[in-house]
Parts: C-alpha cells; sequence; structure tokens
C-alpha cells in the first residue's frame, strides 16, 4: 500500500501509463489507482476552528448598560494560544480578555460597558494548530427616554353647578301654632264683629235718646 503515500500528481502520472495497457492485472491497477485518487480528492484539507456563532452577534446595537457576557462559539475544541481581547474602537488596548471554555471563548465583564462602538478580535487555535483569525464589531447605545404622559387638568365646577352656601328659609311657625300666612284670616272675622257690635250699640244707643224726647 505504499502507492497510498505518493503525492496525487505522480499517482496521476501513474495512472496515465497504466491505463494504457490492456494487460488484466495492469488493468485492475489502473483501477486501484483511479479509486485512490477520487478518495485523495473526497479527504477534506485539515480545517481549522471556525467561529459558528457570536453573543452579541456582528454589527448588533445593545442598549446600555451592557454587562455581558460576550460569548464566541467555534465548531471544535479550542487548543492553547486560543484567545480573544475586547477593545474601544479608536481608544487604544484592550479593555477585557476571553478565557477558553472548551469550543468558546468567553468574555466576563468586570464593569457594564458605557456607550460607545466596540471590537472583539479573537484568533482560533485547532486541534491540528491551524490558526484562524477575526473580529465582531458592535455597538452600546444609551437607552430611550421614557415617554412622560401630561397631567391631565381638571375643570372646576360652573356657576350652575357650584352649590349656593346660603340656606333656604323654611317657613317658621308662629308663637301659637298658627301659621304666619292666616293671620289676616282670623283678624277680618274680629274687626267685622267688632264693627257690627259698635254699629249695634251706636242704633241703641240712638233709638234711646228718640224716646226720651
Amino acid at each position: 500500500m505504499l502507492i497510498c503515500c505518493l503525492p496525487v500528481t505522480e499517482l496521476a502520472r501513474l495512472y496515465t501509463r497504466v491505463v494504457t495497457v490492456t494487460h488484466p492485472i495492469r488493468l485492475a491497477c489502473a483501477v486501484l489507482i483511479g479509486l485512490i485518487l477520487l478518495l485523495v480528492d473526497a479527504i477534506p484539507a485539515a480545517a481549522h476552528a471556525a467561529l459558528v456563532s457570536s453573543d452579541p452577534a456582528a454589527e448588533a446595537a445593545l442598549e446600555a448598560p451592557f454587562d455581558g457576557p460576550i460569548v464566541l462559539t467555534f465548531d471544535e475544541a479550542l487548543a492553547t494560544g486560543s484567545s480573544a481581547d475586547l477593545h474601544r474602537v479608536g481608544r487604544g488596548g484592550p479593555i477585557a480578555s476571553a478565557t477558553v471554555d472548551g469550543d468558546t471563548l468567553l468574555f466576563t465583564l468586570d464593569e457594564p460597558l458605557d456607550p460607545d462602538n466596540y471590537v472583539v478580535l479573537w484568533t482560533s487555535v485547532g486541534a491540528d494548530r491551524d490558526v484562524d483569525r477575526g473580529e465582531i464589531a458592535f455597538s452600546v447605545v444609551a437607552p430611550l427616554p421614557t415617554p412622560t404622559q401630561a397631567p391631565t387638568t381638571t375643570a372646576g365646577p360652573t356657576a350652575s353647578q357650584t352649590p349656593s352656601s346660603a340656606p333656604t328659609a323654611s317657613p317658621t311657625p308662629s308663637g301659637n301654632g298658627t301659621p304666619a300666612g292666616g293671620t289676616a284670616d282670623v283678624l277680618f272675622p274680629l274687626l267685622a264683629v267688632v264693627i257690627a257690635i259698635a254699629a249695634l250699640g251706636a242704633f241703641l244707643l240712638r233709638n234711646r235718646r228718640s224716646a226720651r224726647y
């Protein structure tokens, strides 16, 4: 099986030579070489630890204050040498560094992030020591102000709705229990009786004087 160790170009050249011969053994070798070429072509190249997802996602806008965590997930376990640093865009060195946890790079923030633009610069090292690098940019924005409702003005009662402060006078009964409205009804009959008695007295007095003379 030393044939499997030959470079692909050598295998192709050997295959070309063999297929031109009709001998059964050489024909079988040609078929075998063809299968090896197919297998070699199907074997993928050594893959690096590729980034699968991130939280927050690239170009995300987060409302302040944002206290993390920041998580980068890869498609295989990360080897020694994998790292990630958090930077303010255009503001100097890293403000936080990630720790490796299996297939993730994890940031645990000591303080919430203020409104600003940030970028994570990461490096992944796969099991085959293949290295990959990338960056994830996101921003932290100030929270929107909470809308406030204007106080509702309650209209005061109108003049027609305002109750009168003066109490309504009620009829006051007279001292003898007779209503004030019935006094005239009592006086007129009494006055008529007095006039009648006076007239009768004057008549009698006049007749008495006439009889004397």
